[in-house]
């Protein structure tokens, strides 16, 4: 009898979990990121049955363990269990975000690293508190042509050793494949700034804010297609994009590669829910 129990328990357990795939089908499951030297981390992302939001985040090197709570009072929380530090998104009603605060638990420190500025909900500036070196980034003057962010300005304050502090601009321009934007893909923001002024490559933290554009916040409408290239006007740097998808037209892998600046090489995988 306890051996026909057991049968029918781990019996419903699987229809439990064949549900849940079912239906989260076409959320994206995981991704997964290497660079050249084969270093990286893949990220598992948990959703709500019900809301069908994006509620966790952990991936297998035991650095990320994100809870995304639900809005409320305009803010949205994001705590790290690994770390003493949590994030404080502030929303606006239609979804864009406001801000981005870093909040250390330990000493109940509240540092502000985003601040966006908007003109009837289309991204006007956004300021990042950046670091010692490389510090005050402005992000401003944004291009679109109806479908795609074309180009936008950056300044920055940069602190050296032979200059002291110097206030230095550019301009970043980013072309796109045909290939259409139609779910969440790193990389794809034009505020690429403080990596990009540093090295060429464009970075994000995938780890933090950006994972809330899978829940519909962001600091910017979505690109209509993905972007293939990225282009520093005056420092010469281009990062280009390829893609590869499968037969239901889902985004398994992204190649980011970057020889004009460090010459760096980065790969995305991506799994979804079937």
């Amino acid at each position: 009898m306890k051996k026909y129990l057991v049968i029918i328990i781990l019996f419903f357990v699987a229809c439990k979990k064949e549900q849940q795939e079912n239906i989260l089908s076409g959320k994206l499951k995981s991704i997964e990121y290497r660079s050249e030297d084969s270093s990286g981390f893949k990220m598992y992302l948990e959703y709500d049955e019900i809301s069908k939001n994006l509620i966790r985040v952990t991936d297998d090197s035991l650095r990320i363990a994100l809870t995304i709570e639900p809005e409320s009072n305009h803010q949205i929380v994001i705590r790290n269990y690994l770390l003493s530090e949590h994030l404080i998104v502030n929303v606006l009603p239609n979804k864009n975000i406001e801000s981005v605060d870093v909040l250390d638990t330990l000493t109940s420190t509240l540092t502000r690293i985003y601040a966006a500025k908007y003109d009837s909900a289309k991204i006007d500036t956004i300021t990042e508190a950046g670091s010692i070196f490389i510090s005050d980034i402005q992000n401003y003057d944004f291009v679109t042509d109806g479908f795609n962010y074309l180009s936008h300005a950056v300044s920055w304050t940069q602190m050296d050793f032979f200059y002291g502090t110097r206030r230095l601009t550019d301009t970043v321009q980013y072309g796109y494949s045909p290939h259409v934007y139609n779910n969440y893909v790193p990389l794809q923001r034009p505020f690429q700034s403080s990596g990009f002024i540093l090295t060429g490559m464009p970075i994000e933290d995938v780890f933090n804010s950006i994972l809330l554009e899978i829940n519909g916040y962001t600091f910017f409408n979505r690109n209509k297609h993905l972007i293939q290239s990225v282009t520093s006007v005056n420092r010469g740097y281009q990062t280009n994009f390829s893609y590869r998808f499968n037969a239901k037209n889902q985004l398994t892998e992204m190649d980011v590669s970057n020889p004009d600046g460090t010459g760096n090489f980065m790969r995305y995988k991506f799994t979804y829910y079937e």
